[in-house]
């Protein structure tokens, strides 16, 4: 078994996502397919992915219980039939990776909250000991820069050094303990690493956000394929939503079209002036009712290439 593991592969795209391990190793089975789309004719991401996702992989046992049925079909891909699950574990996957990265990172806000008031500790004993003649009071007035993440951290690591360059000629001079100065090292540091994540973050997410609309165009491209080659199987039954429910349920689909009636014996006579024997119900000539049906309606292959 693969070990445990969140990240995108290839490139490094994301580190650590939180994502559930089925739909990782989902995506891994079908990630070479999902890469190898080209970016032109992708398809648009106009529907509500988790819906999406929850929709295929609920339908899937009723589709699997037809597979002996659509493998029979010429020409069609039973590949794509057979990894339609793992096409949608990939969707959920590469989505959830998104809706990650499209998040700040978590704590900026309150990490900087907490480390300015340690700034301003720090500030104030470095400043009270520079008008003792301690430390150079210009090089402590710097260390209380302008606003911002970065600015911030980094005055905090300054002061730091500061004080620590002369503890032991301030211990005793000062309230600050060594314990506060590790601490505060170390919460610059953290915040440091949580601005670049946040500032890699769109770098990261525009590559995410494709893979994410080619693991959606696989999956759409080949559940649409699915619903047809069931819609061909089952014509008479009428019964493809029910198996296969459509994406676009209540969002206005076109309504999958009805089957065309045979003409009835002994049709109606021809209007007087028509000519025309699709509109008279006159006989079909010669050689008409044997040609083969059109793709799609019963009788035909609906994966007939011509």
């Amino acid at each position: 078994m693969e070990p445990k593991t969140n990240h995108l592969t290839e490139s490094g795209v994301m580190n650590g996502a939180n994502t559930d391990e089925e739909f990782f190793l989902g995506f891994r089975r079908v990630e070479a397919e999902v890469r190898a789309l080209p970016e032109d004719g992708l398809e648009p991401i106009n529907l509500d992915v988790p819906t999406t996702v929850t929709t295929v992989l609920g339908a899937w046992p009723e589709i699997l219980a037809l597979r002996e049925r659509v493998v029979a079909l010429p020409n069609f891909d039973i590949g794509r039939f057979d990894k339609l699950r793992d096409y949608a574990l990939a969707l959920a996957h590469t989505h959830g990776v998104y809706r990650g990265l499209a998040a700040p990172p978590d704590g900026v806000v309150k990490l900087a909250e907490q480390l300015a008031n340690t700034r301003d500790m720090l500030f104030a004993d470095a400043m009270a000991l520079a008008k003792r003649g301690v430390f150079d009071e210009a090089r402590v007035a710097k260390l209380r820069s302008g606003p911002g993440y970065k600015n911030l951290a980094f005055d905090v690591v300054g002061l730091v050094q500061i004080l620590r360059e002369r503890w032991t000629d301030i211990a005793n001079r000062t309230g600050v303990q060594q314990a506060e100065l590790d601490q505060a090292a170390q919460l610059a540091q953290r915040l440091v690493t949580l601005v670049g994540l946040k500032e890699q973050q769109p770098v990261a997410a525009n590559g995410v956000a494709l893979l994410r609309q080619q693991a959606f165009s696989l999956l759409i491209n080949a559940y649409n394929e699915v619903r047809r080659a069931i819609s061909f199987l089952r014509w008479h039954e009428q019964d493809v939503d029910s198996i296969a429910p459509s994406l676009w349920s209540g969002r206005g689909a076109r309504p999958a079209p009805e089957p065309i009636p045979e003409p009835a014996p002994g049709g109606p006579t021809a209007p007087s002036g028509s000519s025309s024997p699709a509109s008279t119900g006159a006989a079909t000539p010669t050689g008409v009712a044997n040609q083969p049906a059109g793709v799609g309606l019963p009788g035909s292959a609906p994966f007939s290439r011509t």
